[in-house]
């Protein structure tokens, strides 16, 4: 069996941090890890910055990261598009997001995610966010809450009208296995930057269950990427974005 396990890293004008991230990947424990970096055409993820990011892998990787890819599109092709290739580009068995701007909650996260997988048979599940200050010192609270969590414990159709409500799956949270992507596809790329809702509700409409591991997976930095809506251009999108999945999963069932 495949036991690979790839991290998916999308990056757009947020690389500040990104070494922070990738250290916390080449942290993990787990025996084998692949690491793919696409960017979606940051004019500062030059050549050089390139070069300086292959430089601190080769110096800190240990035998366990058995592979990593880094790519830039030439040109911004959006947050969809962008996951779809990195997933094209994959070989492992389990599929694990991270931000370029957070970081795994720990060393053990790939490790106990991968047993989930494999114990529990399930093929696609969420953990709980740590949200902290800008320099991941302080923890100011997790979530999902503990109401939300026990939808995750109902049927998919329980779940599927819970999230008709809102959003409370992280996709940044949301891991899966090769497996998923076999029986459900690649993103749908009719939206450009909502890559979790649509999904969930998609796939919850369709009868699929959404495991809970029951541990923290990820340090989100306040202000990052993941957490910050302030930009008018992306608040934008976003809604034009929930529009189109209204129409398609929500009154057009």
């Amino acid at each position: 069996m495949n036991k690979l396990a790839t991290v998916m890293m999308l990056s757009y004008n947020n690389i500040e941090y990104m070494k922070g991230a990738i250290a916390s990947v080449l942290n993990q424990n787990y025996e084998q890890i692949e690491l793919i970096i696409s960017d979606d055409g940051s004019d500062d993820f030059d050549e050089i910055f390139i070069e300086n990011i292959k430089k601190y892998i080769k110096e800190n990787k240990k035998d366990n990261l058995v592979n990593y890819i880094i790519e830039k599109n030439e040109t911004n092709i959006g947050v969809i598009k962008n996951y779809n290739k990195v997933i094209l580009l994959s070989s492992g068995n389990y599929l694990i997001p991270l931000c370029c701007d957070d970081e795994f909650y720990d060393k053990d996260v790939v490790r106990d995610i991968v047993k989930y997988f494999d114990i529990h048979g399930q093929i696609i599940a969420t953990g709980y966010g740590a949200y902290f200050d800008k320099n991941l010192e302080i923890m100011k609270f997790i979530y999902p809450k503990k109401e939300d969590i026990e939808y995750l414990y109902k049927t998919p159709q329980e779940l599927y009208k819970r999230l008709c409500s809102g959003n409370f799956i992280a996709g940044a949270c949301t891991p899966y296995t090769r497996e998923f992507i076999e029986k459900y596809g690649l993103f749908d790329e009719d939206y450009r930057l909502l890559e979790d809702w649509p999904r969930y509700l998609n796939i919850t409409r369709r009868g699929c269950s959404i495991g809970f591991i029951n541990r923290k997976l990820i340090k989100y930095r306040e202000g990052g990427v993941t957490t910050d809506h302030s930009n008018k251009i992306i608040r934008e999108q976003i809604n034009k974005d929930v529009r189109i999945m209204k129409k398609k999963e929500i009154f057009n069932k």
